[in-house]
């Protein structure tokens, strides 16, 4: 018996990012606005990509590589970050929220005003990662003592 093999492949509107069986993810892709919910990204590569106000609520980027993204108001809830690299990544406003962040690397990302309530932030790393008085944390996480700065706007 023969298998049959399907490809679904999604050019989502104004957007380079092509999510097919293998999901072809292009650093600097242009998706502010996209819906990317639930989509399996994992070990994408979206380094300075634009993704403000995209919606990736429950999407899997574990192990993505995020740095230096534009993710300003963007909708992480639930979503797998474990081992993404987000280190300089712009997250001002972002929700965060039970989104699971096991070992990732905020280094010098921007949280002013993220809500990162209920997220799993274990061994992830947040040297000199900004937040100010607008941002929610965890209840077990000390941002200060983790390295974290607070700046006033």
């Amino acid at each position: 018996m023969a298998g049959l093999l399907i490809t679904i492949a999604i050019l989502l509107p104004g957007c380079n990012l092509i999510i097919a069986g293998g999901c072809e993810i292009k650093p600097e892709a242009q998706c502010s606005g996209a819906d990317l919910h639930g989509a399996n990204l994992t070990d994408a590569d979206l380094n300075d990509a634009s993704l403000g106000n995209a919606d990736l609520s429950g999407a899997n980027l574990h192990k993505a590589n995020l740095k230096r993204a534009y993710l300003d108001g963007a909708d992480l809830s639930g979503a797998d970050l474990s081992g993404a690299d987000l280190s300089g990544a712009d997250l001002r406003g972002a929700d965060l929220r039970d989104a699971d962040l096991f070992l990732a690397d905020l280094r010098l990302a921007d949280l002013r005003g993220a809500d990162l309530t209920g997220a799993s932030l274990g061994g992830a790393l947040i040297d000199g990662a900004r937040y100010n008085s607008d941002t929610k944390w965890s209840v077990f996480i000390d941002p200060v003592a983790k390295g974290a700065v607070l700046v006033e706007d």
